[in-house]
């Protein structure tokens, strides 16, 4: 078997791959003056539907579409898990010894520092000019409560792309009604007690109790009921990460028996 250290450099080397399929894609002169401004446009828009009702209603939605963008990040390894296919390495995988859910869990791990990134960024510069100053030392107590969020929205987006491994038409159908159901339902734009028997769906998807965590630390600081809400969240991307294992795995041995895995497409 492959011992701890080989699964470390099966991690490592995976991250790099990813990474470098990722940063084919974009210079930092267009990653900064194309994709994020599209970034910072998207908050803008919402927060400032949020200026014509108010500033509370203001600050709920710059914060909400703010950290949505996590999400809207990490469910992008939905697509990202299919790259394998499209290089044509995927069999290759599935042949190795080393498991090939590992590489798959692996290669899209940048996009968590990128929502991160893009998160913090959209609080800081859109905020400001449209009378949301957040306080620095709440922000940096919500860094860990993002990551948890990051982490969580990922191992969503992983069970989605173990879903759709074989049918690359489908994957990024599968992420954008993914992140729009969970802009819907997660308490994105208003509260999940407004959704009625609805409000159980937002329950199961990661994103809900790490967003509410944040924005209770932002408005009063950290206190006994975030901590509750950040284990809520764990729990849910624990179980998301469960569900994808259990996908990935049995994808990897049906494609070891029959050789499926080559002929799907």
């Amino acid at each position: 078997g492959v011992t701890a250290r080989g699964r470390l450099r099966v991690v490592w080397y995976a991250t790099r791959s990813g990474l470098a399929e990722y940063s084919a894609m974009f210079t930092w002169r267009s990653w900064l003056l194309g994709w994020y401004v599209r970034i910072l446009a998207q908050v803008m828009f919402f927060a400032t539907i949020g200026s014509l009702l108010g500033h509370r209603q203001l600050q709920y939605l710059l914060v909400g579409n703010a950290v949505m963008l996590i999400a809207t990040h990490t469910l992008m390894t939905t697509a990202s898990t299919t790259w394998e296919r499209d290089t044509g390495t995927l069999p290759l995988l599935v042949a190795s010894p080393t498991h090939a859910w590992l590489v798959l869990s692996s290669r899209s791990l940048f996009w968590l520092p990128e929502g991160l990134a893009c998160t913090v960024g959209s609080l800081l510069i859109i905020g400001p000019p449209l009378g949301v100053v957040l306080s620095l030392p709440r922000l940096l107590y919500c860094l860990p409560m993002l990551l948890v969020i990051a982490a969580s929205t990922y191992a969503f987006g992983l069970f989605l792309g173990s879903l759709v491994l074989t049918r690359n038409d489908l994957r990024n159908v599968v992420s954008n009604v993914a992140s729009t159901t969970m802009m819907a339902v997660c308490g994105v734009n208003f509260p999940t007690s407004v959704l009625g028997r609805l409000r159980w769906i937002g329950t199961v998807l990661p994103l809900t109790h790490g967003l509410l965590a944040v924005r209770i630390t932002l408005a009063d600081g950290p206190n006994q009921h975030v901590l509750v809400l950040l284990a809520e969240e764990a729990v849910s991307g624990i179980a998301w990460l469960a569900a994808a294992w259990l996908v990935l795995r049995w994808v990897e041995k049906r494609s070891r028996r029959d050789g499926r895995i080559v002929f799907t497409g």
